[in-house]
This record gives structure tokens, C-alpha cells and sequence, in this order.
């Protein structure tokens, strides 16, 4: 959201019928790459463009904000049940983060080259590759207690066949059952996927790239 200092901001509203909004960041001159929400302990965790440093604050608003020095920047993150958290780290590598010790305590390789977005379901960890390299896949699973268990699925491709990926780069709607991915090139090339597993059975896709209806123009990052 914008407002106030014109500068990006997080807004936290309990519903749609009563909003009751309340700032929780404001003023982020470099604009927000990534949120994400430790339910098991009430924190919000964000990062920000060409920073190498993971904040954290309260949703309650209490206290103060911490910070941590992570060391690489990140455009995709995600908290699990336990307290940790999965960050997408530009440009090799997904890993596990313990902000209780300020330590990343597990990486994930795989096939990734320019690993974006990760979620959490279960015991695996999956990770979108926002651009095509030699070998890479569009989406990798990893199972979370064992970087060396991975399988990828996908081919970078403009199409919208089953499998197809551009580039991959927002994991969607999130505590649903099913995968929803956005996927563009964030100029000319937009659509919305559905998948079940990393299979690809339950393949959906749905819009273009535009401004009209059914039509998107997806951001890359948060």
C-alpha cells in the first residue's frame, strides 16, 4: 500500500467488513521484496529491494523491530509452524533461516538458478525459478529434512500447455490445497496457473497478459 509518507507501507486489517487498519511499516524508501507471517509466534517478516537484511515486528504491535543481517537479498519467503524461515536467496540457493539464532541452518540447491518465491507445505519445500538456465526447472520440490531429495517439473516456455512456465514468480492465495502461480515476463506475457502437485495433474490456467478484463500485469516480487 502507498500512503501517508507516498512511500510503500503494511497495513494490517482483521477483515473486509471491518477493516480496522493499522500501519505496521511505513515509509520503505527501497520498496518491500517479500512478506511473510509467523502465525506460531505473531511476527510479520519483510525484507527490502537491494538490502541484505530481514526485519521482523510484532503483528500486535508491541515491542520493538528486529532485524537480521542474512547476508544476500531475497524477492520470496515463507514461515513455517516451527518458526523458521524458507527465503529465496538470489541467484543460486533457497534456505532455512532460524531467526533465533540468526543463523541459516539448511540450504537448498537442486537444479535452481534464479530461485524467487518458496512455500512451505508439508514436508517439503518448493521454490519457483523465475529464468530459464541450462538444467534448471520452472518449480522445484525439496523435501525440507534432506536438501539432497529434490525433483523439479516444468519447461520454460511462452505457451500455455501443461507444464509451460515463462518465468514463474509468485506463489498465490497460499493456504489453499492446490498451487497458484503467477507466471510473465512483467511486459508482455501474464496468466494465473492452477496445478494440484508437483505433477502438474489439475493443470489451469486462466487470463493474459493486459489491462482489461481477464487480464493481468503481475508484479515480480511480494
Amino acid at each position: 500500500n502507498y500512503g501517508g509518507t507516498s512511500l510503500p507501507q503494511i497495513i494490517r486489517i482483521d477483515d473486509f467488513n471491518n477493516p480496522n487498519p493499522k500501519k505496521i511499516v511505513d515509509g520503505i524508501s527501497n520498496g518491500i521484496t517479500a512478506i511473510s507471517i509467523d502465525r506460531t509466534n505473531n511476527y510479520i517478516y519483510y525484507t527490502t529491494a537491494w538490502s541484505q537484511t530481514l526485519y521482523r515486528k510484532k503483528l500486535d504491535l508491541t515491542g520493538t523491530e528486529d532485524s537480521f543481517d542474512i547476508g544476500f537479498e531475497t524477492y520470496g519467503m515463507c514461515a513455517d509452524q516451527n518458526g523458521y524461515i524458507f527465503l529465496g536467496q538470489a541467484y543460486g540457493a533457497a534456505v532455512k533461516y532460524d531467526p533465533s539464532s540468526s543463523r541459516v541452518v539448511e540450504t537448498y540447491t537442486g537444479f535452481l538458478s534464479n530461485p524467487w518465491d518458496v512455500l512451505v507445505k508439508g514436508n517439503y519445500l518448493f521454490v519457483l525459478d523465475k529464468s530459464s538456465s541450462e538444467g534448471n526447472y520452472p518449480i522445484t520440490r525439496f523435501l525440507i529434512n534432506d536438501p539432497t531429495s529434490y525433483v523439479g517439473y516444468g519447461a520454460f516456455s511462452p505457451g500455455t500447455n501443461q507444464g509451460d512456465f515463462y518465468g514463474p514468480n509468485l506463489f498465490v492465495a497460499i493456504l489453499n490445497k492446490k498451487f497458484y502461480i503467477t507466471d510473465g515476463d512483467g511486459w508482455s506475457l501474464a496468466k494465473l496457473v492452477s496445478m494440484d502437485d508437483i505433477t502438474g495433474s489439475g493443470w489451469k490456467t486462466y487470463g493474459s497478459w493486459g489491462t482489461g478484463q481477464n487480464e493481468f500485469e503481475f508484479f515480480s516480487s511480494c
